[in-house]
């Protein structure tokens, strides 16, 4: 086996946004800084910050964006 070098550590937390539980997987942004934060449950959505607290605020507003935006239009969160 050859050599394997850590470089990250990944955060899984748990959001709540307008009332349904999301988890959220984020990684360090090795290049430029900050963290992505990336939806791992419908509607997956991702965005960055540059704190953990942020990055999760960033990407529950986009949550919230997107839930709004498919409601309007009358269109499933989760097409599949």
């Amino acid at each position: 086996m050859g050599n394997i070098e850590a470089v990250a550590d990944v955060i899984h937390k748990v959001i709540k946004v307008d009332g349904q539980t999301y988890s959220i997987r984020l990684e360090p942004d090795l290049d430029v800084g900050g963290y992505v934060a990336i939806s791992e449950t419908p509607p997956k959505c991702a965005s960055q910050g540059e704190t953990v607290e942020e990055a999760l605020d960033m990407v529950a507003e986009a949550i919230s964006l997107l839930i709004e935006s498919c409601r309007e239009r009358g269109w499933p969160l989760d097409p599949e």
